[in-house]
């Protein structure tokens, strides 16, 4: 934090011609508004399909219930989720309540490298085992409650050249006619960039702290060398007038006697 208390993300550059360093602060809402945005966009963007999504299924089995012909409204429901499916850009996974899978979109397949095809009847956690996520995925069935989490790291097992992702992540459970969840819908966005700019921010800033703690205490050790010579600079120049006085009293009272003979003379 500055001196305006203005939380800030500094940037410097040496310039050897002048043997400067210039220092560059803005505000760290001013770095990170872009990436807060799309954030906040894509949460908007998941929010607003699961929304369709549910709306959908309730519409249909409204539609069902209520009329001799809800087989035909039931098929073009499906057929526009499928379109929903297939053309978002953001990860889209159905899981019964076992947590198996039952359909993914190409972009989740993508993402894990594989086809759509390869996941439905495998568990999601066989496939990627991590006990908290599956806590959290449990825990939507038991209670039918939705779920979100932001940049949450996650590493594939099938793939640990990829190294640590990160991960903006929703859970909706979907529930049959007598209230019990019959599955959920899983939906991702991949972050990772964002995340690994921000760190990358975070870790500048950090250095630039150390490199401006080193330079004050450069400035201090210079402070304490210049003293130090300049106390004995002072102290060999009094040394020296001191002699050169004692010297002048020798020869003072040599200088008064022959002026006293010359006189008389």
């Amino acid at each position: 934090v500055s001196l305006d208390q203005v939380r800030r993300i500094m940037s410097f550059r040496h310039i050897s011609e002048y043997d400067l360093i210039v220092a560059v602060t803005e505000s760290s809402d001013t770095v990170l508004a872009p990436w807060r945005r799309a954030a906040v966009a894509a949460a908007l963007a998941v929010a607003a399909t699961l929304s369709i999504f549910l709306a959908l299924l309730i519409f249909s089995l409204r539609e069902l219930n209520a009329h001799a012909g809800a087989e035909e409204v039931l098929r073009e429901n499906f057929e526009l989720l499928d379109r929903i499916f297939e053309t978002t850009h953001f990860c889209l996974v159905y899981l019964d309540r076992d947590l198996n899978f039952v359909r993914v979109n190409r972009a989740y397949g993508d993402a894990c490298g594989y086809p759509p095809e390869y996941f439905p009847g495998k568990n999601h956690f066989d496939l990627y085992p991590h006990a908290e996520d599956e806590a959290i995925f449990r825990r939507a069935v038991a209670t039918g409650e939705p779920f979100t989490v932001y940049a949450k790291p996650f590493e594939f097992p099938d793939h640990p050249e990829w190294g640590v992702t990160y991960w903006d992540w929703s859970l909706l459970p979907l529930k049959g006619h007598e209230g019990r969840v019959d599955g959920l819908l899983f939906a991702l966005l991949e972050v990772t960039a964002s995340k690994n700019a921000e760190n990358a921010l975070r870790e500048n800033s950090q250095r630039i702290r150390d490199l401006l703690r080193s330079l004050v205490g450069a400035q201090e050790t210079e402070r304490r060398w210049v003293a130090a010579d300049l106390h004995d600079l002072i102290a060999q120049n009094i040394g020296a007038v001191g002699i050169e006085i004692e010297r002048l009293r020798g020869r003072l009272p040599a200088e008064k006697d022959d002026g006293r003979a010359a006189a008389a003379e």
